[in-house]
């Protein structure tokens, strides 16, 4: 009321998510010193470590992202500082994002096992923070439209992976590419990337025959096979679940590739060879999804009765939820039918 602004939230919030912010603004709005206090300060302060360890404590609070602020304390402590439970604990645990391209993110490489054994984190939980800072820099170069920090967020996932061959490094370079002209709408430059990564998929297979030394670093659906992410599994767990879960993994990579594809080109060939990435995302997993990519490629194609028989499909098999998923199919397969432009 007074025009002092003392809480700033700016992302899609769940019910309870919005109430709990809405809390803390409540809770805030009587601190002696507002945050907007604090934000005016840094700049003058950004030297001074105890300033910035306490600026990045209340915008922890807050649910700010404090990526920048926590490269600048590195900047300032001591390896000493930075080990303090109180310190990485705020930092690793309670902080989302990290800048792959920032000292804090070196630190972490650098003093793995000093890390884990402070906060008592496995390799699979660390490596999950990690991969967590590389895909926070990957969405702040989309987000700027940064080819520059494009490069850093790859080089951070190669170097996280420990990828050895050019054609295992091309494989995640090309589909990082792709991803970045879809979220930009570059359509030409996506094209080819996205062609260059899918037809590398669709050569792929899954050898298991050297996994002993392999390690866990992702969470399935998102993990990849071997093949095309080499660091990706275990050996445990290709040998318990290789066939449903890898297959999965791979199922939904290639459908990826097919939606960027149908949703920013009008090429038939290239349309054509979506077509043929989509069936075999089909064969490998019998999702709604994939069933519902198909039928967008097939209907842009103007195979009109073809999209309508897979987005059938897609009903069919789309699961009851909460968040309508087969009522947005179902909406689809109105449009289809009624000749709508669906893209």
């Amino acid at each position: 009321p007074d025009g002092v602004l003392v809480h700033v939230g700016s992302k899609a919030l769940t019910a309870d998510e919005f109430t709990n912010n809405a809390q803390l603004a409540v809770n805030y709005k009587n601190e002696i010193k507002p945050i907007a206090q604090w934000d005016l300060e840094y700049a003058s302060k950004k030297q001074d470590k105890k300033f910035v360890f306490d600026y990045i404590e209340k915008r922890t609070t807050l649910g700010y992202d404090n990526s920048d602020a926590i490269d600048q304390y590195t900047l300032l402590a001591k390896e000493d500082d930075l080990l303090k439970t109180s310190v990485i604990s705020l930092f690793l645990l309670k902080n989302e994002n990290m800048n792959a391209n920032g000292p804090f993110f070196s630190f972490l490489l650098y003093n793995k096992e000093k890390v884990k054994s402070h906060l008592k984190l496995s390799d699979k939980q660390f490596n999950e923070r990690i991969l967590a800072s590389v895909e926070h820099t990957f969405d702040k170069a989309c987000d700027v439209k940064n080819e520059s920090l494009l490069d850093i967020a790859i080089k951070a996932r190669l170097a996280c992976l420990a990828v050895n061959t050019e054609e295992e490094k091309n494989i995640i370079a090309n589909e990082y590419r792709a991803k970045f002209y879809y979220n930009t709408k570059q359509p030409v430059l996506l094209a080819n990337y996205v062609t260059l990564y899918a037809n590398t998929l669709m050569e792929q297979g899954v050898d298991v025959a050297n996994t002993e030394d392999i390690e866990l670093v992702e969470i399935v659906p998102n993990v990849n096979t071997k093949a095309l992410f080499p660091s990706g599994f275990s050996a445990e767990f290709l040998n318990a679940q290789r066939n449903e879960e890898i297959d999965i993994a791979y199922s939904f990579k290639l459908r990826d590739a097919a939606q960027y594809m149908v949703e920013m080109i009008s090429n038939k060939r290239m349309l054509n060879n979506a077509l043929l990435w989509s069936q075999k995302a089909i064969e490998l997993f019998d999702n709604f999804s994939n069933y519902e990519t198909q039928a967008y490629i097939l209907y842009k194609l103007g195979k009109r009765s073809e999209a309508i028989a897979s987005m059938e499909k897609a009903y069919k098999v789309a699961p009851d939820t909460e968040d309508l998923v087969k009522e947005k199919v179902e909406a689809k397969l109105i449009m289809m039918k009624r000749g709508e432009r669906i893209f």
